[in-house]
């Protein structure tokens, strides 16, 4: 697939558009089109340069920096924001605040653009006393540095991988591979592999994600063919901040239950707390 920058679709889709209004013969358009194509096909054909050893250290160091200085900025603890938690047909509207204490700061205020029912907030009650549970027996186990070890990234191709544009348009983005450390497949970590996008102009990560290669038992007779992860960052007032979460779990628990569990959380409407 040959991706062409958003300047070259707009000169491309002005030229049409100048060509159909004047009456242009259709023959140097197509000419003119064509040359585009060569051109990006060239340019995609031409060998890269191998990325050094010591370019490759200092990827490592500069991401390692970035994650350490995400997981020193909790988003709880410092920003207002909503989430979407959208889960097989139902569909929760939370909001989290700052200036609520745990376990309250995150509240639960819609399913399926309804006010919850008094059985429905105690379930996610329940949910939110194990999550935060589970996030402080982990410890500093929970953080992005610990996710991403720093010292296994390794680039995804052999080239330097600059001609990669961000999805925000601005910078250029490499991938580099990791062996990811997850807590709860701490057993099988070497079935894993994570890979990170990297933006090396705006010095921000802006996508890691995680899969098995191989069948996992993170619990007793619990098996998962299928786990994806894939975590969506976004910069706003020079942070960066978590905007997307996807989850995919397909396996089976016992001798014959099977599951399939798709997950997709959004976080939005993000507002620094003042002090």
């Amino acid at each position: 697939m040959i991706a062409i920058s958003r300047r070259g679709r707009q000169s491309a889709i002005y030229f049409v558009v100048l060509a159909t209004q004047t009456g242009v013969h259709p023959i140097p358009l197509l000419q003119f089109l064509w040359l585009m194509a060569l051109t990006a096909l060239i340019t995609l054909t031409t060998p890269s340069r191998a990325v050094t050893a010591e370019e490759l250290a200092d990827y490592r160091n500069a991401i390692e920096n970035v994650l350490q200085a995400m997981d020193a900025q909790p988003m709880d603890e410092h920003w207002f924001f909503t989430i979407t938690l959208a889960q097989g047909d139902e569909v929760q509207i939370i909001q989290s605040s700052p200036l609520r204490e745990e376990p309250l700061r995150r509240q639960l205020i819609s399913v399926n653009g309804s006010p919850p029912s008094q059985k429905q907030l105690e379930k996610y009650a329940a949910q939110e006393k194990k999550r935060i549970e589970d996030e402080a027996a982990e410890g500093d186990e929970n953080g992005y540095g610990y996710l991403v070890d720093s010292s296994t990234l390794s680039m995804a191709t052999t080239s330097a991988a600059t001609d990669t544009a961000a999805p925000s348009g601005q910078g250029q983005l490499i991938e580099l591979n990791f062996s990811p450390r997850i807590k709860a497949f701490e057993d099988d970590q070497s079935k894993l592999q994570g890979s990170l996008l990297f933006n090396i102009e705006q010095n921000t990560v802006e996508k890691i994600s995680v899969h098995n290669t191989a069948k996992l038992s993170p619990a007793f007779s619990v098996s998962l063919t299928n786990y994806q992860m894939e975590l969506v960052f976004s910069l706003l007032q020079a942070h960066q901040l978590l905007q997307q979460m996807n989850t995919t779990l397909q396996g089976k628990y016992g001798f014959m239950k099977k599951f399939d569990s798709k997950i997709n959380i959004q976080f939005s409407d993000f507002r620094r707390h003042s002090s």
